[in-house]
């Protein structure tokens, strides 16, 4: 099993220059896109904020890893209509896998949020693994 953290790339200044209306709009872009471009058994929940975790059941990190990436490359294709204007987001992900990295969720997500660090500081919209 692997988990992935998603987190939207300048997140805020989506909020600060479209207003909350326009975030809510692309943190619900974003769960449909992921929910519809899972596998069946799949699992995708929002974790606070502008996070979503992704629990890949059957995966191990390089299917995972293949998965995210994918998704990740064509959310940052795709544009978000607000208003008249169409705004790019992108997502960064840090991924963990049973039981490489963790022997219970505490720890996956642990793992994976570091990940998610790593990817924020490397420069954003990537897939790091644990």
């Amino acid at each position: 099993i692997s988990l992935a953290m998603c987190d939207i790339d300048y997140f805020k200044s989506v909020n600060d220059k479209y207003g909350h209306q326009a975030g809510d709009k692309v943190l619900h872009f974003l769960g449909v896109f992921l929910r519809n471009s899972l596998r069946d058994g799949d699992i995708v929940a929002r974790y606070g904020g502008e996070e979503f975790l992704v629990l890949l059941k059957g995966a191990s990190k390089n299917i995972a890893y293949k998965i995210m990436e994918r998704i990740r490359r064509e959310i940052s294709k795709k544009e978000i209509s607000i208003g008249s204007k169409k705004i790019k987001v992108s997502i960064s992900v840090g991924l963990s896998s049973f039981p490489e990295n963790g022997h219970n969720l505490k720890d996956l997500v642990l793992s994976s949020d570091i990940s998610l660090y790593k990817a924020k500081n490397n420069g954003r919209n990537q897939v790091i693994l644990a």
